[in-house]
């Protein structure tokens, strides 16, 4: 590895530090590296205390959302070819920094948690399969597709002018609701059916925004 990066990361130690300062470090870098890759490596060989969260490292569990040279992506799916060799990392913005990379996502997970983005099924249960065709699921694949990483919510314009904005992940999660067959047949016959978490966001815009 005879090639470098220059790699600037944001630093934050609540125990040590007053306000956050970036740290700059040359890091070695391997033609396929990802920006993930270099933050891991610059923690091996530098400085163990940098902290960032990953997980599975191929962009499905979203826990490694970033502002890369000045734009909120994956650090797992971001190629240092692609972006050239000075690189800037900073937390998502608009989350309380927790330490250096790590933000607080409680308020995000807190506000998708509360408009029920997930399936209620109709009481009793039915029996058998919920079956659907190719078509019927091709119908909202786009909304399955989120990862709920916080950098399309924390990009969002709605975000920055209204607290109360919920999250595009909300959004994106309700909308399979008016899409998916199953539950769209489900809330024309029972009122606390899966659609209820549309319902919710409905109701709720008429005082605060999600």
């Amino acid at each position: 590895m005879s090639a470098t990066v220059e790699l600037r990361i944001a630093r934050f130690d609540p125990e040590r530090d007053d306000a956050p300062h970036d740290e700059t470090y040359l890091v070695p870098v391997e033609p396929m590296d990802r920006v993930l890759d270099l933050l891991t490596r610059a923690k091996e060989l530098f400085d163990g205390s940098i902290t960032f969260r990953r997980s599975c490292a191929h962009g499905v569990c979203g826990s490694d959302a970033l502002l890369i040279n000045g734009r909120n992506r994956l650090a797992c799916k971001l190629r240092v070819e692609q972006i050239g060799r000075r690189i800037t990392v900073a937390p998502l913005p608009g989350l309380p920094v927790i330490k250096d990379l790590v933000v607080d996502m409680e308020a995000f997970f807190g506000k998708y948690r509360s408009v029920l983005p997930y399936l209620i099924a109709p009481e009793p249960t039915e029996p058998g399969e919920r079956r659907q065709s190719p078509a019927e699921r091709e119908r909202y694949d786009d909304t399955t597709k989120c990862i709920l990483c916080a950098a399309c919510t924390s990009s969002c314009p709605s975000f920055w002018a209204e607290p109360e904005y919920g999250s595009s992940s909300n959004c994106s999660n309700c909308s399979k609701y008016h899409l998916c067959q199953y539950c769209c047949n489900n809330n024309r016959n029972n009122s606390h059916s899966s659609n209820h978490s549309v319902i919710v966001v409905d109701d709720d815009r008429k005082g605060k925004k999600h």
